[in-house]
């Protein structure tokens, strides 16, 4: 790699770069929000409100977007008439 003019270290990085934006191009809305719930969840003064979010997530976006990777995810407004 050297005598072609490349760095081993740099192109090793460069590799577990790529692997990694793959990894999070994969991750559902749904694992998305689990993560993000459990991270600021501790924050959080009831285990109410936790439930509520899990509750309302499940119920409403879960079923419709919850499999989909999030960068598929796109906002799409509509106008009303």
């Amino acid at each position: 790699m050297l005598e072609s003019g490349i760095d081993p270290l740099q192109s090793k990085h460069a590799g577990q770069t790529a692997e990694r934006l793959e990894k999070a191009r994969l991750v559902t809305f749904a694992q998305l929000c689990r993560a993000i719930h459990h991270s600021h969840e501790v924050g959080w003064k009831g285990g109410k409100h936790a439930r509520d979010w899990r509750g309302s997530l499940s119920k409403h976006a879960y079923p419709i977007i919850g499999g989909l990777p999030v960068a598929a995810i796109d906002l799409v407004l509509t106008k009303k008439i």
